[in-house]
């Protein structure tokens, strides 16, 4: 078990975490053609495509590499935005499907606005999500990710797709 002060206490992360731990997952995995963006999985030690992450020594964490912008509100949980999103938990179990095999231990989402219609039966929303990943490097315990997708599911809730939506400019 691992200490998440912005949970209060100890949590095994990502309910499915718990829940299949050291078995399968009976879900489906994500459609076929569906691939994470990069933003999200673990990245060089470097950093990838123009990042600047670092290494700060966090209280109840331990040491983590993340760009300040994964830094910033780490001990809080995601804040929703306004509007209907039905898209949270299907985009978030996909990332979960995704990055566990890649060391994932937790995948938080949250909504980043309301949801639109695309097509029939086909629906898009912003989702924000944060992958904190167990590292066992000298001086390095975590690695966090933080992107918001433009999601994209269909009437089962099946992930379609999802691409970073890049930040809109002032």
């Amino acid at each position: 078990m691992i200490r998440f002060p912005s949970l209060g206490g100890l949590v095994l992360l990502g309910e499915t975490l718990a829940a299949t731990a050291g078995t399968p997952d009976p879900r489906p995995p994500p459609e076929p053609g569906w691939t994470m963006p990069w933003q999200l999985g673990p990245a060089p030690r470097e950093g990838a495509e123009g990042e600047r992450p670092s290494v700060t020594y966090l209280p109840g964490y331990g040491y983590v590499r993340a760009t300040p912008e994964a830094m910033r509100g780490l001990y809080e949980p995601l804040a929703d935005a306004p509007g209907r999103n039905v898209i949270v938990e299907p985009c978030r179990l996909a990332v979960e499907r995704a990055s566990l095999p890649l060391g994932a231990i937790r995948v938080e989402a949250a909504s980043g606005g309301p949801q639109s219609k695309v097509a029939p039966g086909v629906v898009e929303a912003p989702v924000t999500v944060r992958v904190t990943y167990a590292r066992d490097e000298p001086r390095l315990d975590y690695e966090v990710r933080v992107a918001v997708l433009l999601c994209r599911v269909d009437r089962r809730g099946e992930v379609l797709g999802a691409t970073v939506r890049r930040p809109e400019a002032p």
